[in-house]
């Protein structure tokens, strides 16, 4: 009986990864992602460090800009651009995105592994498949997928340290400590893991446990400065939104977004994640049974981050899986009715998840394309540009410049890229939203900058980009001459550009803007 109950939940657990891997796989679109950019910076860094043996200047400043070219941007993660330099280099797109998914299943699969040794496997499963939404917002191959890795590993190792007493798991911080500072700017989390455990140990007045931890505590601290940033590169989390000039998505809350009419199935899940957080925290100190403090001080961090912003969604399911498996299992054990710890209960309850999450996940999922590697022709705006020869300066707008600095670099330099934290506040605020609003200002700008191409992300439903399109698509001093379903490209109309715009001018017909 043990052991086809041991076949069932491996079974059970192999089909909730597929489950997940599968809502993971989104073809790549390098027209709104950040890849492109990540994935040059590690090919201009292995280049540097190979001829001058020293670090790219793209790990202190933006140069692929041609109007702030100088301006101090620390690269954070410049770590994970040479690793997905590599990546694409030897496996292409396909291998970047199943090395993705894996490395994304990798993590859950440890915060699934160290909830089911601590609660138990039915409690955990019921669990992740609940907060299943929340798993597969972020789907985009980025290098938050580290973070999430080193989360679920501290979570491991503190734990094992906390059972067996072994110090060596803590030695092995250390080492993730210094991979994590190098890879993803949320290597904070690592003081906030280690807190948790810290602070477990406090209420429980284990003053050895509490001491150790307080050390390493200092060290990891310490370790964070082995970067070629030092101590700025540990500050900056702390820093970095502080001169946003431009409103980016992923960092809103979901409160703010309902108010922009924006809704994601993961929304309702993280509100309806935090209030069984809340209430199964309140209801185990009412009856003083907190068994595992760490597991609600992980949990609590987690849904305050999801809450803050959305990006934080998957990590804030991840670090919930063990609180709601206990809350669940907690609730089970304290049932007088046997009836109720029974499989077809449980099962019950499955089938009710799946449903409503079927209902909510899937009319979001049907208008996307499940693949792996490259979307269908997002490559094609760099192959038009070289196959006829056109050159800048381009302007461009936002979400486009990582597809613009991985197709043009170092030919040609963007405009603007998607890194809100690569240029002035003022920049954004007084030049890039005022020349698409007013044409006064666009103007004044086309006779400094002299552009001679425009590359913009028609997708692009900010008010003031839906105006700029509609406005420079019936000037007639610009003739648009490519367009593909992420894409379009207008050439000004002058003697560069003109053997290009009588072969491949398109009708102006074939635009409509709101």
């Amino acid at each position: 009986m043990g052991q086809i109950r041991k076949i069932g939940q491996i079974v059970a657990l192999m089909a909730l990864c597929l489950v997940v891997g599968f809502l993971l796989a989104h073809p790549i679109n390098l027209a709104t992602a950040d890849l492109g950019r990540h994935i040059k910076n590690g090919e201009l860094i292995v280049s540097e460090l190979k001829t001058a043996h020293s670090f790219s200047s793209v790990v202190y400043k933006n140069t692929y800009s041609y109007t702030n070219a100088d301006f101090a941007s620390p690269n954070h993660h410049w770590a994970s651009g040479v690793v997905f330099f590599y990546l694409q280099k030897w496996f292409g797109f396909v291998g970047l995105s199943v090395w993705y998914i894996a490395t994304f299943l990798l993590a859950f699969l440890i915060m699934f592994y160290i909830s089911s040794k601590t609660v138990g496997f039915l409690a955990t499963f019921v669990s992740s498949l609940f907060i299943l939404p929340l798993l597969i917002y972020r789907d985009e191959v980025r290098p938050e997928v580290w973070s999430y890795v080193f989360v679920s590993s501290y979570t491991l190792m503190l734990w094992k340290h906390m059972r067996t007493g072994k110090k060596w798991y803590l030695y092995l911080l250390l080492l993730l400590q210094v991979l994590w500072v190098n890879l993803h700017i949320y290597f904070f989390l690592g003081f906030i893991v280690t807190g948790a455990f810290l602070l477990h140990y406090i209420l429980y007045k284990n003053w050895y446990g509490a001491r150790v931890l307080a050390w390493l505590l200092v060290l990891l601290v310490l370790v964070s400065l082995v970067s070629p940033l030092g101590l700025i590169g540990l500050l900056y989390p702390f820093q970095i939104l502080g001169h946003y000039g431009y409103r980016v998505l992923e960092n809103q809350s979901i409160f703010f977004l309902r108010n922009l009419h924006i809704e994601a199935p993961g929304f309702i899940f993280l509100e309806i994640n935090f209030f069984l957080l809340i209430f199964g925290f309140m209801r185990t100190l009412v009856k003083k049974k907190v068994d595992m403090p760490w597991v609600w001080w992980l949990a609590l961090a987690g849904n305050f981050l999801g809450l803050f912003a959305v990006r934080n969604l998957a990590l804030c399911g991840l670090l919930s899986i063990p609180a709601l498996a206990q809350n669940f299992g907690r609730m089970a054990l304290e049932q007088k009715r046997p009836w109720v710890k029974t499989m077809p209960v449980y099962l019950a309850i499955v089938l009710v998840i799946i449903f409503s999450e079927f209902c909510l996940i899937y009319p979001s999922e049907l208008g996307k394309a499940h693949a792996l590697g490259l979307a269908d022709g997002v490559l094609g705006p760099g192959q038009f540009i070289q196959a006829n020869g056109i050159v800048g300066p381009i302007f461009n707008n936002y979400d486009i410049g990582g597809l613009l600095i991985y197709e043009l670099q170092p030919l040609e330099k963007v405009f603007v890229d998607n890194r809100p934290e690569g240029y002035p506040e003022e920049f954004f605020r007084d030049v890039y939203v005022p020349m698409q609003e007013d044409p006064v200002v666009w103007q004044a700008k086309l006779g400094q900058y002299h552009f001679n191409a425009i590359i913009f992300n028609w997708h692009d439903a900010t008010p003031w980009a839906q105006t700029f399109l509609a406005t420079i698509i019936n000037d007639s001093a610009w003739a648009p001459v490519y367009v593909d379903n992420y894409t379009l490209i207008v050439l000004r109309r002058n003697g560069v550009n003109e053997g290009v715009i009588e072969k491949h001018e398109l009708p102006k017909s074939l635009f409509r803007f709101k």
